[in-house]
């Protein structure tokens, strides 16, 4: 159990927060900012630590985390004032690695940009062992957006002079390295399949006529969650809840309140614990354009609720007939025709396809398993 000091953790207290051996998370938004990166991220290093691998999340100290820490996380001084927060932060940053630099064994870092400059360039002078985390697909990847910008360029040039290895979430991600000349590492995003189960015989599944159908995630334009809401029009049974906040709020709003099924979409917003929801639905959709692999898709199956999903990234690697679909394209009409055909299924059909979502989830994405390929990839790097 994680004392109160832990979950408050800051620089101040670096010195008994990162032990000897340790392996660093590097993102500098840490949860609850950011989205699925930095949630996995967490995910990871507390699954490492309880395994008994020393590992922290290291990031910055701006106003959203101060709201609620996160245990095993170490802050640095940072600020929301754009350019005074990156020379803030990164200089903090250049003064800790220095100063811990014996406790270091490896980092793993996220993303194209300064942060994972710095870390590069850390790494290459100290000679330790840096992961790079390939992060999305197509138009919205690190490998599409490589080529966009300088710093990007930079971060791209430095990664792949230094990392010991690029690491993959999917097989689809991986070929895309491939076609680059690029070696990855295919490691999946894990789930904590104990928190993430479905209801127990004494807690059933609350029972209701209505088809009920689930979207979690951040409210973003490559989320596409506008198309569920256009494709539930015809299907007059289906009843829609969003859990989530973002930039797209007030559109996708509007956007249902203006249509006729308005009186069948509940927006939860913010939910820190999405369970409850996973529990009280039929089948979850995944609607976006791009994806690394879904953690919203893999929370779901492991709760033991089918999914619906367009052919994004990752999508191929865990959704097969036997535990849902995935949609032929990313239109509105096969998103709906895919709906149709899923509440067609009988109850009983829907429950099995439950079982093997479960099943292929415990077996291939449990976090315990993705926490010891992540420590096989450090040990097997450091020098």
């Amino acid at each position: 159990m994680h004392t109160s000091r832990q979950q408050n953790a800051t620089v101040d207290d670096a010195v008994t927060t990162v032990p000897p051996s340790s392996y660093i998370f590097l993102l500098r938004r840490l949860p609850p900012c950011g989205g699925g990166t930095e949630a996995q991220a967490l995910t990871v290093v507390q699954s490492m630590d309880r395994m008994g691998y020393p590992a922290r999340l290291l990031g910055g100290d701006v106003a959203a985390n101060r709201v609620c820490r996160v245990p095993l996380s170490v802050y640095l001084p940072d600020s929301d004032v754009r350019v005074l927060g990156t020379l803030l932060f990164h200089v903090n940053l250049f003064i800790f690695l220095e100063k811990h630099r014996d406790r270091i064994c490896g980092m793993c870092t996220f993303f194209l940009n300064e942060t994972t400059i710095a870390a590069a360039l850390w790494c290459r002078l100290r000679r330790k062992c840096l992961l790079f985390k390939v992060s999305g697909s197509g138009e919205t990847g690190d490998f599409s957006r490589r080529n966009r910008s300088i710093r990007a360029g930079v971060a791209w040039r430095l990664v792949r002079k230094t990392a010991a290895a690029m690491v993959a979430v999917s097989h689809e991600l991986v070929t895309e390295a491939s076609r680059l000349g690029v070696p990855a590492v295919k490691v999946p995003n894990g789930i904590d399949t104990a928190r993430f189960s479905p209801c127990t015989p004494a807690e059933p599944r609350p029972g209701s006529d209505a088809q009920r159908a689930l979207c979690v995630g951040r409210l973003a334009p490559e989320k596409r969650f506008d198309r569920v809401i256009s494709a539930i029009q015809a299907l007059p049974d289906i009843h829609l809840t969003l859990v989530g906040t973002g930039p797209e709020e007030e559109r996708l709003r509007n956007h249902a309140a203006a249509c006729p099924a308005a009186d069948r979409i509940t927006f939860v917003g913010r939910c820190d614990d999405v369970l409850a929801h996973y529990r009280n639905t039929d089948v979850v959709i995944v609607s976006s354009d791009a994806e690394g692999l879904s953690n919203v898709m893999l929370e779901a199956m492991a709760c033991g609720v089918p999914v619906i999903t367009t052919p994004v990234s990752g999508a191929a690697d865990a959704v097969t007939p036997e535990n849902g679909i995935i949609t032929s394209d990313f239109s509105e009409t096969d998103l709906r025709r895919a709906l149709t055909e899923f509440f067609a299924r009988s109850q009983e059909q829907r429950e099995a396809m439950g079982r093997h979502a479960r099943e292929t989830v415990v077996t291939r994405f449990d976090i315990a398993n993705v926490a010891r390929e992540y420590h096989t990839l450090f040990e097997g790097n450091i020098s």
